[in-house]
């Protein structure tokens, strides 16, 4: 019979040659989007939108959005340009100017991550959701959505 040998290690344990990954959350909703080894703030801009350009080619790219569907937009007086978008929840976040394109365009203002990559204290922690809102110094409101699936015989 083979030898097995099983080998776990977490991203901490990973060896220092490895390139840093970056996590991406929508700053309206907190939901995670974006997993990649490009640091978004070092990336080119668009001069059109002023979207973050990721060349899917040279980096990789882990999406956590759904396709939205295609949206065209006029962008002068003869040049109409197709958007292939991903949403986060309702929002669009990024968008291809071909689908399965090789350049992700990161929409300004979408993203933002927490953590060492920022020098914002407030950005060190994990995002707090919409349904968590402050009441007063001292209490919050959560909205919950409950439904009950238990059969009721009478």
């Amino acid at each position: 019979m083979p030898k097995r040998t099983t080998v776990s290690y977490s991203s901490e344990d990973a060896p220092d040659n490895q390139e840093k990954i970056h996590v991406y959350y929508c700053k309206y909703s907190g939901q995670h989007v974006l997993i990649t080894d490009a640091l978004l703030e070092k990336m080119p801009r668009r001069r059109t939108d002023n979207a973050i350009v990721v060349d899917t080619y040279k980096h990789t790219v882990r999406l956590k959005v759904k396709p939205s569907g295609v949206k065209m937009i006029k962008r002068g007086k003869d040049v109409v340009e197709k958007q292939y978008r991903y949403n986060a929840g309702p929002l669009p976040v990024c968008y291809m100017s071909e689908e399965n394109g090789r350049y992700l365009y990161v929409m300004d203002g979408a993203l933002n991550t927490f953590g060492e990559n920022t020098g914002d204290a407030a950005l060190k922690e994990a995002p707090v959701p919409p349904c968590i809102q402050d009441v007063n110094e001292n209490s919050v409101r959560i909205a919950l959505e409950i439904e009950d699936k238990a059969s009721r015989t009478q």
